[in-house]
């Protein structure tokens, strides 16, 4: 059983995650690289807070989530954008389809095993257009916890059966297997899998190394090879 789509298939999980605000990343990103509009794949789009930003600044959007609950409320909620239930690790998209490419807010983290994770990357440099750019947050495991409340989530996590690089988390709608990787090792793994990385976005810093100690969960901007 996928306990993570169990959790992201809940009514609560779908109400919580139902807005439509960007983060800091996102909007920094919009800003950074993809000022201008083409045909971008925003996945682990969930009820659609990203997909209707893009798709209101002039991109051409196709969106999908592995959750048909989640895909079923962004129908609902903006109709005028193509919604696909799909896997990230198995894109029914021809290669070199798309100029852009968002994983949303820390989506990819959320594929187990580690393995489909290397899959999606795949995929997704599959379907990109060369040069084409992808972007996603990822949660950082050199991030040092600076609060009672992270610290205490962190022993939890250690607790309830930390094997690296998975941690298993609880949430209001539901436990939730997350993966943690450091910003040097997300950049060889994106190297791997053929991107050429770009930038790293943080509102605590823009040195690397700052914002791989304060930033629990930087953005990636990477350009296909």
């Amino acid at each position: 059983m996928d306990l993570n789509k169990t959790s992201w298939e809940t009514s609560r999980s779908v109400k919580e995650h139902d807005d439509k605000r960007l983060r800091y990343g996102e909007i920094e990103l919009l800003k950074r690289h993809f000022s201008k509009s083409g045909k971008i794949l925003d996945l682990g789009c969930g009820s659609g807070r990203t997909s209707i930003h893009l798709h209101e600044r002039g991109f051409d959007v196709d969106a999908m989530d592995y959750s048909e609950a989640m895909i079923a409320q962004a129908k609902k909620d903006y109709p005028q954008i193509r919604f696909h239930v799909m896997d990230a690790a198995d894109l029914k998209f021809p290669d070199s389809y798309f100029d852009y490419a968002l994983f949303s807010f820390n989506g990819l983290d959320y594929l187990l095993p580690e393995e489909q994770r290397t899959k999606a990357l795949q995929e997704i440099h599959r379907v990109l257009k060369p040069g084409g750019l992808f972007a996603f947050s990822s949660h950082n495991a050199r991030f040092i916890p600076n609060s009672f409340g992270r610290w205490g989530g962190f022993i939890r996590s250690i607790i309830r059966g930390y094997v690296s690089p998975y941690r298993l988390e609880l949430h209001s709608f539901g436990p939730l297997v997350t993966y943690y990787i450091s910003p040097k090792k997300e950049f060889d793994e994106l190297r791997s899998a053929g991107f050429e990385p770009l930038d790293l976005i943080s509102k605590f810093s823009k040195e690397f190394d700052e914002i791989a100690k304060k930033d629990p969960y930087p953005m990636y901007v990477c350009r296909k090879s």
